[in-house]
């Protein structure tokens, strides 16, 4: 079922309202449950801390040359989307956990990768030690996908897990 646009919507229900009332009524609720709709997301920041290392040091990706920039920011969703179903990671913010796969990766392939994520760090305007942990934990998640997995029912899909 698709939702409907809002002037069907309106004049389908017969509240009798317009559109620009219900869209007034909508903000109304949101203001109250103190909603932000422009809340960054741990995603947000994997694709701008990706953009900004892989644009400030081009040789991040010469020792994975059958990667594309996007297909190698395709590899650390599914990392970060690992480390985001891990309850124990929720205590830290979207943009430490974002940093953290992107350090841990920049570890792997670039000799200089300190100077870099120290650059990334403070245009997140961070703390190094939440960092740190947040990193150490990510990449015990990542390495160790069967923690998670074995506290799941018998016969959970997990997509994420599967996907080639």
């Amino acid at each position: 079922m698709r939702i409907p646009v809002l002037k069907v919507l309106a004049r389908d229900s017969f509240c009798g309202c317009s559109s620009s009332e219900i869209l007034r009524m909508e903000r109304i609720i949101l203001d109250k449950l103190n909603w932000d709709l422009h809340t960054a997301t741990p995603l947000d920041f994997l694709h701008i801390f990706h953009a900004i290392a892989v644009s400030t040091r081009p040789q991040l990706l010469f020792s994975l040359p059958k990667l594309s920039p996007s297909q190698h920011l395709a590899i650390l969703t599914k990392q970060l989307l690992h480390c985001i179903a891990c309850n124990q990671l929720l205590q830290f913010k979207g943009s430490m956990l974002a940093l953290a796969m992107v350090s841990l990766e920049m570890e792997k392939l670039i000799p200089d990768w300190l100077p870099l994520t120290i650059e990334l760090l403070q245009k997140a305007q961070a703390q190094i030690s939440p960092r740190t942990t947040a990193n150490q934990k990510c990449q015990s998640e990542v390495q160790q996908p069967s923690i998670l997995i074995s506290q799941l029912p018998v016969g959970t899909s997990i997509p994420l897990l599967n996907a080639k």
